[in-house]
């Protein structure tokens, strides 16, 4: 169903215009825009037991914390999940939809955007406070740790199209604020959906969070 959706399509849309992560300017702009304000570190916004997990976990993985340590935590919570580890990266266990969509587009020629900007991604996570992203950070790499079923159970259900499901999972409250996180987003989207459909066919490749719910 997928593939033959892209195959009638013109145009592959992603949550962000994906050109841009390929281009090493941009992503150095995007690094400085990763960094917290006021020379701020992550040490500020946690106790120290919680500092000795979330270094372990980085440690662990083969990334040592003090390169991040001016990162706003919710970047750190990115990059803390499994696959993202270097080793994952190299071995090809890390394989993203995302990727597999974008070599498609360029085999098929199609043209690419992007339904937001990766600056308004990152001013989303701004308006969530370094302290409560710092406690996202904490608690994803709790679960993750307690929890290598929560993850299957995840994957599982993506599998299944199980988008009640889904929706529960989303709406604990480890993930934050949904309003912040996807229901403003997708508002944002449908106008510029509308656009881009108006012109072409248009594949749109989202997270599979912003199909649940009304």
């Amino acid at each position: 169903g997928t593939l033959s959706a892209i195959e009638s399509s013109e145009n592959m849309v992603f949550e962000i215009d994906m050109s841009v992560m390929t281009d090493m300017s941009a992503q150095m702009a995007l690094m400085q825009k990763a960094i917290m304000k006021d020379g701020k570190t992550l040490k500020d916004f946690l106790s120290d037991d919680e500092y000795d997990k979330v270094k372990n976990h980085f440690d662990k993985m083969g990334l040592p914390l003090a390169l991040f340590e001016r990162m706003k935590p919710a970047f750190l919570t990115v990059f803390a999940s499994e696959d993202m580890s270097p080793n994952a990266m190299q071995n090809g266990d890390m394989k993203s939809y995302e990727m597999e969509f974008v070599e498609i587009a360029n085999t098929k020629d199609m043209k690419m955007g992007g339904l937001e900007t990766v600056e308004y991604q990152l001013s989303v996570f701004d308006s969530i406070p370094y302290e409560d992203q710092a406690q996202m950070l904490v608690e994803s790499i709790e679960s993750s740790e307690e929890g290598k079923d929560q993850l299957s159970e995840m994957i599982r259900v993506y599998k299944d199209q199980d988008l009640t499901k889904m929706e529960a999972m989303f709406s604990d409250e480890t993930l934050g604020d949904m309003d912040i996180l996807l229901n403003n987003r997708n508002r944002n989207w449908i106008p510029v959906m509308i656009d881009y459909m108006a012109v072409e066919p248009t594949f749109f490749a989202v997270g599979a969070g912003h199909l649940v719910g009304e």
